[in-house]
């Protein structure tokens, strides 16, 4: 079931998103204060994908809860799945984070989260979504391409000498969801060294854009 993260109990929320980074991404993973900066942040919009304990017991459905403001508390959580973030503000949108467990992957739960992300910011007015992704990720570019995401630039050498070079995907949003592709994602991850404390670092969108840019790293394994 898709809800969104203020729903959940916030020690249980940042817990368990901190273990699904640290499974993802190792020694790259957000820290659990890197988390819970992003979920106090302002603009931003985080989903989770959680297993029930009626979904374990049979007693109950998987499926997308009402993506408005109002939604219901899930009771008994017993996993996450995955999660998802954005900065949503002034018609403009990007996308943060696609985490996905490893074990839930190619399961459909990152194409899931990411329409749900992209129903959020249709109610909120949002026409038009960006998020960087590594060219040789080429999961996170099915599933992205598959919602009509297309290439606005190559950022050359935008993760380093590792990691190399992204594309910069954007999206206008019109009135219908799009699309679909198979598989699931993992992140796109933000620059931890200009995380919590960015006072320099510009962003290409608005000024009103988040202080730090997303990175678009997937993880697709």
């Amino acid at each position: 079931m898709i809800v969104a993260m203020p729903s959940l109990g916030r020690a249980w929320a940042l817990g368990q998103a901190a273990l699904l980074d640290a499974e993802l991404f190792g020694e790259d993973a957000w820290s659990r204060d890197e988390i819970c900066y992003e979920f106090d942040a302002p603009d931003r919009v985080y989903l989770a994908d959680v297993v029930l304990a009626s979904d374990v017991l049979g007693q109950g459905s998987d499926g997308v809860a009402d993506t408005g403001p109002a939604f219901a508390r899930p009771t008994e959580p017993m996993a996450m799945r995955g999660y998802a973030g954005m900065w949503c503000a002034e018609g403009t949108a990007q996308i943060l984070t696609v985490d996905v467990a490893r074990n839930h992957q190619r399961q459909g739960v990152g194409r899931t989260l990411l329409r749900a992300l992209l129903d959020e910011a249709r109610r909120r007015g949002t026409h038009r979504v960006s998020l960087q992704v590594r060219v040789g990720n080429s999961a996170a570019l099915g599933l992205y391409c598959g919602f009509g995401f297309t290439t606005a630039r190559v950022l050359r050498n935008y993760y380093g000498k590792r990691d190399g070079d992204a594309y910069e995907l954007t999206l206008g949003l019109g009135p219908n969801p799009v699309g679909f592709a198979s598989g699931a994602v993992g992140r796109n991850k933000t620059d931890k060294t200009n995380r919590i404390n960015n006072t320099n670092k510009t962003n290409d969108m608005a000024s009103n854009a988040p202080a730090i840019p997303a990175e678009g790293r997937t993880d697709d394994e």
